[in-house]
């Protein structure tokens, strides 16, 4: 072999290294910046679950009565005041006297079961079940999400004749979600959408789909309007749009 060939996969050798090395610091890099971003909003995040109060109104006027259920959007988590939350904006329109809310932030679908235990009466006028979110930031497999919460929906049925389903808008969305996973959430997010559909179908409960393409979804378009601080939970302005979305089906 001669000595230039021996110079020139020497030389090549080097430059495919540098390039390696160069590949594994952008990914470094980028890794480091998603680590910070996630923490930043997480940080954030938490702070606006200690502030929050949920809407509640147990009252003894029990004519109109309303029971929610479900993660932080039922807690209200974003929202300035609990009135602009989504169950106090059912609430109002809806007339409902009395409210039990046994919401939890980060509550998954299997977390239903023990918020039903702490209901106090036996029948509602309308159930707000706000769930799905965290099954889905989590990963967890649609088909298995969807299972469960057929078990769920068919157990709170007992308890009322109407029962409002909604979940999450977009969670790829969300800017709090680092870019390189916005399009793996955002198909997540549209199966997770299609079985609650196909649920609701199925069992009579009423499905609010509070998803948008993004070249028309306010929350993408305007996040700084319709995303609360952490740019992951709605803000009151957020909270009033899917309201808009709900009422059509109240």
């Amino acid at each position: 072999m001669s000595d230039s060939l021996l110079v020139w996969r020497h030389k090549s050798y080097i430059n495919i290294m540098k390039y390696l090395f160069i590949f594994i610091g952008i990914l470094l890099i980028a890794a480091f910046l998603f680590f910070i971003q996630v923490r930043y909003y997480a940080h954030i995040s938490k702070a606006l679950i200690e502030d929050t109060v949920k809407f509640t109104n147990e009252s003894a006027d029990t004519k109109k009565t309303l029971l929610v259920l479900g993660d932080s959007t039922a807690y209200g988590v974003g929202a300035s005041k609990s009135e602009d939350s989504l169950p106090a904006l059912v609430a109002s329109f809806v007339g409902a006297t009395y409210t039990e809310n046994y919401s939890i932030s980060g509550a998954k679908i299997e977390d239903i079961a023990s918020q039903r235990k702490n209901i106090k009466r036996d029948k509602y006028d309308l159930i707000l079940l706000q769930i799905g979110a965290n099954n889905i930031v989590a990963r967890d497999n649609v088909d298995e999400s969807s299972k469960k919460l057929e078990l769920i929906l068919k157990d709170i049925q007992t308890l009322s004749g109407r029962v409002v389903l909604v979940t999450a808008g977009d969670v790829g969305g969300a800017p709090a979600i680092p870019f390189p996973f916005r399009s793996y959430y955002r198909n997540l997010t549209i199966s997770y959408h299609e079985k609650f559909q196909a649920l609701g179908d199925k069992l009579g409960v009423t499905y609010v789909n509070l998803y948008d393409e993004p070249e028309v979804d306010p929350f993408i378009l305007q996040p700084e309007v319709y995303f609360a601080e952490d740019m992951f939970h709605p803000s009151s302005e957020g909270y009033k749009l899917w309201f808009a979305k709900v009422k059509k089906q109240l």
